[in-house]
């Protein structure tokens, strides 16, 4: 699968990943909220807990965060 699109963030704790191809669809983060919007599907949201292992998604986040 091969997807295209912009990459934003905003310090500290916002990120976001709008896709051009497959058009519509996006990622956001935005302190401890998740939330997701694939073709096809209804968007979701999650609320990441404390101490709940998170994804490649935090790490990348705190990459900006720390450089």
């Amino acid at each position: 699968m091969v997807s295209s699109g912009k990459f934003y963030y905003l310090a500290p704790q916002s990120m976001l990943i709008r896709f051009d191809e497959p058009r519509g669809e996006y990622l956001m983060m935005k302190g401890s909220a998740l939330f997701m919007k694939k073709r096809g599907k209804q968007g979701f949201h999650r609320k990441i807990q404390p101490g709940e292992s998170e994804t490649g998604l935090s790490m990348l986040l705190d990459l900006f965060r720390t450089g």
